[in-house]
């Protein structure tokens, strides 16, 4: 009814918009907490606890539970799990990658903060388009 709410935006953005515009987080404070959690992400490794919990993470960052999901849904579009797997995958993909680093790919899922096999394939083909043993296989062939 009235297109112009949409401003060039898609309908989920626009509703997630509204899902936030009352949690108190300030565009600016949110991109600072944003960077501090990509900082965490990256120097810490906190994805390697297979029982990191969303309420860990706000913690280590020093923002509610409620926020932290904010910024992650409205910064990465994804979830918890989703993001957190994704780093996981990352990981996987380095070690996977490393020819010095000699782990079969379920030692690699486990080194990396999953808690199955199924888990990890199926993480793995969303991130990257494949499993773990084909991309093996290309990663060797080239």
């Amino acid at each position: 009814m009235h297109p112009e709410i949409f401003n060039g935006r898609t309908l989920s953005e626009v509703l997630l918009i509204k899902k936030y515009e009352k949690s108190g987080l300030s565009k600016s404070l949110s991109i600072d907490y944003k960077q501090k959690l990509l900082n965490y992400m990256e120097a810490d490794k906190p994805f390697i606890n297979n029982d990191l919990t969303l309420n860990d993470l706000s913690q280590a960052i020093g923002v509610s539970k409620h926020h932290m999901s904010q910024i992650i849904n409205e910064h990465f579009n994804m979830g918890f799990y989703d993001f957190i797997n994704k780093h996981r995958v990352e990981e996987a993909v380095k070690i996977l990658e490393n020819p010095r680093v000699e782990l079969n790919i379920t030692e690699t899922a486990y080194q990396c903060g999953f808690n199955n096999k199924v888990s990890f394939y199926k993480a793995f083909k969303k991130f990257t388009g494949t499993v773990p043993t084909n991309y093996l296989k290309r990663s060797i062939a080239h």
